[in-house]
């Protein structure tokens, strides 16, 4: 498969939970936007295996800024603007949205089986 081809590049952009779960955050609310500082707290908390360390924000925080935000950015799925550190959704293309809800059905399944 032409790793080019749109079904690549959905892969590749839910391919990383931190995406998903930005992704999934900005489904839910009401507007589709949501500030950096909120979206990170939300990925620190749910990543078990992090600690809500001050260090730890500002990690999560910088790989969302320099690695998970450029790909949806790239992928068009999302908007960020970095002058009001405000990352907005866009309409994904029906792929993305029908991968990102098999996603989240499989997570939510897998969840509440543990």
């Amino acid at each position: 498969m032409d790793p080019g081809s749109p079904l690549s590049r959905s892969f590749d952009v839910l391919s990383h939970y931190r995406r998903r779960l930005v992704l999934y955050h900005l489904l839910e609310t009401f507007d589709g936007d949501a500030s950096l500082d909120a979206l990170t707290d939300i990925i620190v908390a749910e990543s078990e295996e992090l600690d809500m360390t001050p260090e730890t924000h500002r990690r999560t925080m910088v790989s969302l800024q320099h690695v998970h935000l450029p790909k949806l950015v790239a992928m068009g799925v999302i908007e960020h603007d970095e002058e009001e550190n405000v990352v907005r959704l866009r309409t994904p293309s029906p792929m993305v949205d029908r991968l990102l809800d098999l996603c989240l059905d499989y997570e939510t399944y897998d969840h509440c089986r543990n």
